[in-house]
């Protein structure tokens, strides 16, 4: 894993230049879509700017777990107990068109804002439930931790996650 560190205030345009460095090299790339200060669940405009510059496609994860720890901080940051279930739901690839208006731009970041929280929230209701859920398939990462994961077909269209299924 390789890191790149940069936000809007700070060290972006190196960052971008890094990215797109690795996005020559095949590379997945992955990124923290609020900003270092919050509001928490609100997408910062950097992730749309890097995916329609560098036409990167877009995979968002909500990622929940059950009976977690939360720091009281501006993004209650979690920390999974020893032993929880974790689940993680994932969208379809999203393109962003390369030149967009203003308007356009505000656009896709909110509608990418709403399915990343659409996403979390399911997650974590999936998580508490404790009910599987068609098409899931866990990851293991040690001998007493595991993921479960679920992901939209590359067919899905983005507004499919706002209602999306529901754990059984």
């Amino acid at each position: 894993m390789r890191c790149v560190r940069g936000s809007s205030n700070r060290g972006g345009a190196t960052a971008a230049k890094q990215f797109l460095k690795l996005k020559t090299t095949g590379n997945v790339l992955a990124v923290t879509p609020d900003g270092p200060l919050g509001p928490a669940r609100r997408m910062a405009p950097g992730v749309i700017h890097m995916a329609s510059r560098l036409q990167l496609p877009l995979v968002l994860y909500g990622v929940g777990y059950d009976r977690p720890w939360r720091a009281n901080s501006w993004d209650r940051f979690v920390v999974p107990r020893p032993f929880s279930r974790g689940r993680i739901i994932s969208s379809p690839l999203m393109h962003i068109p390369k030149r967009l208006s203003d308007e356009d731009f505000e656009h896709y970041r909110q509608k990418m804002e709403i399915l990343l929280t659409d996403l979390t929230d399911m997650a974590e209701d999936w998580a508490c439930s404790g009910k599987r859920m068609a098409g899931e398939s866990t990851v293991c990462m040690g001998p007493k931790c595991s993921l479960t994961h679920f992901g939209y077909s590359r067919n899905a269209v983005i507004g499919a996650a706002q209602n999306g299924p529901s754990p059984r």
